[in-house]
């Protein structure tokens, strides 16, 4: 089981609100190569947001990679940023921890689970039936909670922390053992981005 010791129930259940209101856990079979992908994927554009999750998927010594994706020069939308999880190690040590405490993609997270728990035994594991059904599953569910997840507030899942937490901006603040400013280091200034372009970054 992977330790989570590293990282606080409250940092556990504000990464379950981000996964559960922006991110994608999905699967596809190919079936030339008779070989099942999963991966979870997060898309969003605030910098000091995807900086902070990726700081604590390091700390649960969860593997991944993110990079910006710059806007183009006539877009009014802001850059954004994309980290992906996706080698079959990483994502089995993701849904051990995550699939008890997601809301919205709590069963995409326990169907991967289940999948991943097989195909870890072996490095030439064939996909039965029952995988490749729990692959349309997961693909129905995106399907399902696509667009809908964004009407739940974070505060279902700030339970995790010692007392009710105040959002601030790009920061948040809980119990005196789990408070925590995302922006230390640029307070009343725009973090430095230009070495990510247009980079993908290995944690």
């Amino acid at each position: 089981m992977t330790n989570s010791n590293n990282v606080s129930e409250f940092e556990l259940g504000w990464m379950a609100g981000i996964i559960d209101g922006e991110g994608c856990i999905y699967m596809f079979f190919r079936k030339k190569s008779n070989y099942i992908y999963a991966r979870f994927q997060l898309h969003v554009c605030d910098y000091e947001m995807v900086e902070e999750f990726s700081r604590l998927l390091t700390q649960l010594q969860i593997h991944h990679i993110w990079k910006v994706r710059n806007k183009k020069q006539k877009d009014t939308h802001s850059d954004s940023y994309i980290l992906d999880v996706h080698t079959k190690k990483d994502i089995l040590k993701f849904t051990r921890i995550f699939k008890e405490i997601l809301i919205v993609k709590s069963k995409q997270c326990k169907l991967m689970n289940e999948y991943l728990e097989r195909a870890i035994l072996s490095k030439r594991y064939q996909p039965n039936l029952r995988d490749k059904e729990i692959v349309q599953i997961v693909k129905n569910l995106k399907k399902h909670d696509q667009g809908n997840a964004g009407n739940l507030s974070l505060k279902l899942y700030f339970k995790y922390g010692n007392q009710q937490p105040i959002l601030r901006g790009n920061s948040f603040d809980g119990s005196e053992t789990n408070r925590r400013s995302l922006t230390d280091n640029a307070e009343g200034s725009n973090p430095d981005t230009s070495a990510l372009h247009p980079i993908w970054m290995k944690i």
